[in-house]
């Protein structure tokens, strides 16, 4: 499994998690990974889905480029077009 904690969220923004893990656990989609379960006791917000084997999306896109953050939008143009 997978486990994402997410930051201490505000009350007022319970119902919008709860709305959040409803959406997530009803998309299904070959190239998402499945969500198993979550918490939210009190101030915790943890998200529980199944292992991705091949890793992070992230870690896919950028395995080769790692952009810095004061690059403009457009780094993924230029990623994209620099694989084909």
């Amino acid at each position: 499994i997978a486990v994402k904690k997410l930051h201490k969220m505000l009350k007022d923004n319970d119902k919008e998690f709860k709305t959040e893990v409803n959406v997530i656990s009803q998309t299904h989609h070959k190239n998402l990974v499945r969500p198993l379960g979550y918490c939210d006791e009190g101030e915790h917000r943890i998200l529980v889905y199944e292992l991705m084997s091949n890793g992070t999306l992230a870690n896919f896109l950028f395995e080769d480029f790692k952009p810095k953050w004061n690059q403009s939008p457009d780094f993924l143009w230029k990623y994209y077009t620099k694989q084909k």
